[in-house]
């Protein structure tokens, strides 16, 4: 079955089946998640979703809007934005190894 053809059901059927995510209380699971998504978003196709998912959730915008401050359009629009910096974060941020043990070696 082609992308086009996969039909709603089919679509969230196989996200079902993806299991939880990733495991990453370790760093092999933080580095696997960094490297899916510099693959899927770093094609061409992948910049222009990544771009579009960016400007969705407005994180070049203030979460306050003209007029009267309404408080929870605010949290709300805030939410947005963080969904949209914490996924810049996976992308820009690579994973750094935490060392195993301390070297106490006086050189």
């Amino acid at each position: 079955m082609s992308e086009e053809e996969l039909s709603v059901d089919a679509f969230f059927d196989a996200l079902s089946s993806a299991g939880n995510g990733y495991d990453t209380s370790d760093f092999g699971g933080r580095m696997a998640r960094y490297q899916d998504f510099r693959a899927v978003f770093g094609t061409e196709q992948g910049l222009r979703v990544l771009h579009e998912i960016l400007r969705q959730c407005g994180v070049n915008k203030s979460p306050v809007r003209p007029g009267p401050v309404d408080p929870y359009r605010v949290m709300f629009e805030s939410g947005r934005q963080s969904v949209g910096q914490t996924v810049m974060g996976l992308m820009h941020d690579r994973p750094a190894e935490l060392p195993t043990r301390a070297n106490h070696n006086k050189e």
